[in-house]
C-alpha cells in the first residue's frame, strides 16, 4: 500500500489544477462578454462591483475557515489513515460537479454585471434589490459552489480509529454490522443503530485490502464481513 494511493484526494495537486484551468475558463468568457460594459462603468458601477468581488471573498474565505476546521478536527479523531476507497464513477462525478458549479459561476457573475451596468440607467427604485440581498446573494452562493465541489471529492476512508465518509466520522466501535450486497458485488453496507449508512462502492483490486481492516477495526468478532445469501 503506497502513500501516494491513501493521501486524500484534496492534497492532489492534479485535481486543483483541472479546478483552476475550469475557473479560469469560466471567468475569461464572462470578462470577454462583458469587457465592452467595462468602458462606460461610472463610480457607482465600480463600487457595486467591487461589492460583488468582495462578497464572493468573503464566501469562499468563510467556507474554507470552517469547512477546513471541521475538517482537521474529524482528521485528528479518526488518527492513521490506512485505505482510501476509490470509487469507479468517482472521476466523472467530480468533472461533472466541476462544471456544473462553473456554469452556474459564470451565469450568476453574468447576470451580476449586467445589472451592475443597468445602475447606469434611469431604473424605477422598485426594480433594484435589497441592499441586504445584494450582499447575501454572492456570499452564500459562492458557499454553496464550493461545498458542492468538496462533496464531489470526498471519499470514502479507512481510519485507524474509524471510517470517514464524506466529512462526517465513524467510530469503529459504532459499527454494528457490514455486509457486502447481493444484488451489488461491490458495494459495501455499513450498519450504525440498526440504520444503514449510504453504500460504499469498492474497486475488485481493493476488497481484500477493506475486508482485512474491517476485521482487525470491528469492535466485536461476530461483526465479521459477510455476504447476502
Amino acid at each position: 500500500m503506497s502513500e501516494p494511493e491513501n493521501r486524500p484526494s484534496s492534497l492532489n495537486p492534479q485535481f486543483r489544477l483541472r479546478e483552476a484551468g475550469i475557473a479560469f475558463t469560466a471567468i475569461s468568457v464572462v470578462l470577454a462578454l462583458s469587457a465592452p460594459w467595462f468602458r462606460t462603468f461610472n463610480q457607482q458601477q465600480w463600487l457595486a462591483l467591487l461589492r460583488f468581488a468582495l462578497c464572493v471573498s468573503v464566501g469562499a474565505g468563510g467556507y474554507y475557515l470552517l469547512m477546513g476546521s471541521q475538517l482537521q478536527r474529524t482528521l485528528e479523531q479518526a488518527g492513521k489513515l490506512l485505505l482510501t476507497v476509490n470509487e469507479k464513477s468517482a472521476a466523472v462525478k467530480k468533472i461533472a460537479a466541476q462544471l456544473f458549479c462553473a456554469a452556474i459561476f459564470a451565469f450568476t457573475c453574468f447576470q451580476e454585471l449586467y445589472k451592475i451596468r443597468l445602475l447606469g440607467s434611469d431604473l424605477p427604485a422598485g426594480m433594484v434589490t435589497l441592499t441586504a440581498i445584494e450582499y447575501i446573494f454572492p456570499l452564500t452562493m459562492t458557499y454553496q459552489m464550493l461545498f458542492i465541489l468538496e462533496l464531489s471529492k470526498s471519499k470514502t476512508r479507512l481510519h485507524e480509529h474509524g471510517v470517514i465518509m464524506g466529512r462526517q466520522f465513524f467510530p469503529w466501535k459504532q459499527i454494528e454490522r457490514v455486509k457486502w450486497t447481493s444484488w451489488k458485488p461491490e458495494q459495501l453496507i455499513l450498519s450504525i443503530n440498526a440504520m444503514q449508512l449510504p453504500g460504499i462502492k469498492v474497486l475488485p483490486k481493493q476488497r481484500e485490502q477493506v475486508e482485512a481492516i474491517l476485521r482487525d477495526h470491528l469492535a466485536e468478532p461476530s461483526l465479521a464481513v459477510d455476504a447476502d445469501a
